[in-house]
């Protein structure tokens, strides 16, 4: 494909013959094309020497942001109104269309993603249908990398992917949808198979302003691009409308008992019984009744592997096979996620989990207390340089719902860890709350003070392998300490 091929429809380009597509001048390569959009602090155009020298063949440049005075060079520079809009198409164009070669699986929602994500790719693989991952934890198949800076990638990198995912033969893949990536366009181009929407809660009021646009990037997954099934969780208030505006042709799932049938397809929990790790629920649906385990904690994660067993009926899976793989999963990294070292009766029971929405915090703490034989612990931060509304919530819920609370640092970037954790503190108005700046230091001593019939909770970071102190980004991982905190416990050392 050369160049006036690939913008035909967009912009006037010679017949140029390329090699790629990189908006990275430290990743352009001889005979790629350049593309200069505006960041968070600099223009591409800002870096278009260094391309130039790298071999870029010709430069896009988003003339809406971008100073047309560093437009120039000895190869074609391209004005582009909008360009950053244009990415999703134009990218969707040199890949040749991949999500039209593979099922693509588009979930969105506050909580919840990466769960369903991950589950949906782990139920198919086990029923011998290839399902690739991308999201939170990173990208793969069997295997998932940690190479992801975002949830949903940039255009580029994310049809790149997608488009190596098809020349493996992958047959789905099963994708996390954000909010930023929405209101940025990220996904454009892509053709989805089904969309599924999991809840709508406090985040990314920061970026978003306020719930009700933070709520209309979510939809616009629904109504701005093409899918064949809708799966969507009506035990949520933003939910229910949703299923509402979008009609009789919803897939709905809920997990309240006493749910009424009407003509949509649905899936509904009957009953719940609460088991060591885990529920059995009974199943009335469309497709089918059926009694089956949950080998997850926690209602929040009856609500997810009800959506996942929602997708797997209506990509025509043989109904006790579906329900066989749901009985077979295992939680993601970082999710309710169990250390098994602290099995141990001399110790306190751990999860690491990456609630950090108020919504989250309060489903893991509640889906935790009827394991807990004596004290509850909460372990948790707040971001910085992100939504400040949320800390003095999120001490709330701890508050009310934990009975020792360890107020540490989370990812405070460029803000003061104090100031973060003083704002949390505002929320937290009993005397069980200690707040320790250092993580490590905070993780380290819940473990040693904790009796060994408590249970711990160390909540907001989940799977991540590291911190953001300042402009730092230190290693660091929640489930590392605890196992070598742990370790010196079980062996009588002093921490």
């Amino acid at each position: 494909m050369n160049l006036q091929e690939l913008l035909k429809g967009i912009a006037k380009a010679p017949a140029l013959d390329i090699t790629g597509l990189s908006d990275d001048s430290r990743q352009i390569e001889k005979g790629n094309i350049f593309i200069a959009c505006q960041g968070k602090t600099y223009h591409g155009l800002d870096f278009v020497n260094e391309a130039l020298q790298s071999g870029a063949k010709a430069v896009l440049w988003d003339c809406t942001t971008g100073d047309q005075s560093l437009a120039l060079g000895k190869v074609p520079f391209i004005a582009i109104n909008n360009l950053a809009d244009q990415l999703g198409v134009i990218t969707n164009r040199w890949h040749k269309n991949p999500s039209e070669k593979i099922n693509v699986i588009g979930i969105t929602g506050t909580n919840g993603k990466t769960t369903i994500a991950f589950l949906i790719a782990q139920c198919l693989n086990y029923l011998g249908l290839q399902c690739a991952y991308i999201g939170t934890l990173g990208s793969g198949v069997t295997t998932i990398r940690d190479d992801l800076s975002l949830t949903t990638p940039r255009c580029l990198e994310l049809q790149k992917k997608i488009s190596n995912f098809c020349i493996a033969n992958t047959s789905y893949l099963a994708l996390e949808v954000s909010s930023h990536a929405l209101s940025q366009r990220r996904i454009d181009g892509i053709k989805f198979d089904t969309v599924i929407f999991s809840n709508l809660t406090r985040d990314h009021i920061d970026y978003h302003g306020n719930m009700v646009s933070y709520g209309a990037s979510k939809e616009r997954l629904f109504f701005e691009y093409s899918s064949k099934n809708q799966i969507i969780n009506i035990d949520d208030s933003f939910g229910e409308k949703l299923a509402r505006k979008w009609g009789k042709d919803a897939i709905v799932i809920s997990i309240e008992t006493n749910r009424a049938i009407d003509d949509r397809r649905f899936v509904f929990v009957r009953s719940i019984k609460k088991e060591s790790f885990g529920s059995r629920i009974r199943i009335n649906s469309s497709w089918g009744d059926a009694e089956l385990y949950i080998p997850l904690i926690g209602d929040f994660n009856i609500s997810n592997a009800v959506q996942v067993l929602a997708f797997l009926f209506i990509t025509n899976i043989e109904f006790k096979m579906a329900c066989d793989a749901i009985e077979n999963m295992t939680a993601p990294p970082g999710r309710i996620q169990y250390i098994k070292e602290s099995s141990a009766d001399t110790v306190p029971d751990i999860f690491i989990d990456y609630a950090h929405t108020p919504a989250a915090l309060e489903s893991a703490l509640k889906a935790l207390r009827p394991h807990t034989i004596k004290n509850l612990w909460c372990v948790f931060g707040c971001g910085g340089d992100r939504d400040q509304g949320k800390r003095k919530i999120m001490g709330q819920v701890a508050d009310k719902l934990a009975d020792r609370i360890v107020v540490t640092n989370d990812n405070p970037r460029c803000e003061s860890p104090m100031n973060i954790i003083q704002d949390i503190l505002k929320g937290v108005k009993s005397n069980n709350a200690i707040n320790i700046e250092n993580r490590r230091d905070a993780i380290a001593h819940s473990i040693t003070e904790a009796h060994h019939d408590d249970l711990i909770l160390i909540s907001g970071k989940g799977h991540e392998n590291y911190q953001l102190i300042g402009n730092n980004r230190i290693v660091f991982s929640d489930y590392k300490c605890a196992v070598t905190n742990l370790g010196n416990r079980l062996q009588g050392v002093n921490i």
